[in-house]
């Protein structure tokens, strides 16, 4: 589902750069083979859980700086030099938020450790996070496109989705920010942090020839 979130997401690029479409594919081939290893392989929660995370949060950047483009270099008549700073500027900011996020200690430990497993349990957020900054979202888009005629629908995509990103993000500040907690603990530890349920997921994998096509290119490289 986050493979195809992201492919999607990301397609704003070549529509807009059809410069760029061979690095789009390019991009979209490694995301495709860093899928099949989350999915058939990978057995460390911590690295699944943050990639998740991560690449939600790039997918939603590359959308915004994909409508900024088009609001730019389109409605404004900017460079597409002016332009690329601009989307350059505003993934920056998004990773900035993401990290002020990811660093930011929370009371709030959404996760559960037995041994070396883990499994995520149910925590009650305040909803003031999101709805707030949904809220100034829709003030922001309110008084730009009212100062602003020629910007109507391309600043309303562009804040929409840069303030969901920001929503998204705050949402699930609790596990963002415990990810970085039990990668601290993992170092200390003999064996990293795995599934709850790897001895099920392990199971699964075993069915299907993919997951046995990583175990034979493991073995041969070691």
């Amino acid at each position: 589902m986050t493979f195809l979130f992201v492919v999607g997401a990301g397609a704003f690029g070549p529509a807009n750069f059809p410069e760029c479409t061979w690095l789009y594919f390019g991009f979209v081939a490694l995301l495709f083979l860093y899928a099949l290893y989350m999915i058939y392989w990978c057995e460390s929660f911590t690295s699944f859980t943050l990639g998740m995370f991560s690449s939600f949060v790039f997918s939603f950047g590359v959308a915004a700086a994909g409508l900024a483009h088009v609001a730019l270099v389109v409605d404004l008549h900017a460079s597409r030099s002016q332009a690329a700073i601009a989307n350059i500027g505003l993934v920056a900011l998004m990773a900035l938020i993401y990290a002020f996020v990811y660093f930011f200690p929370r009371k709030s430990f959404p996760f559960q450790t037995d041994g070396n497993k883990v499994s995520r349990v149910a925590i009650r957020s305040s909803d003031y996070g999101p709805g707030l900054i949904a809220g100034i979202g829709t003030v922001v888009s309110a008084l730009l496109i009212n100062s602003v005629s020629s910007l109507t629908s391309s600043a309303v995509a562009v804040l929409g989705v840069f303030f969901g990103c920001v929503a998204l993000m705050l949402y699930e500040r609790d596990a963002i920010s415990g990810l970085r907690t039990l990668r601290s603990r993992e170092k200390s530890m003999a064996a990293p942090f795995t599934f709850k349920r790897i001895d099920e997921i392990r199971e699964a994998r075993s069915r299907w020839w993919i997951s046995r096509l990583f175990k034979w290119v493991s073995s041969r490289h070691q």
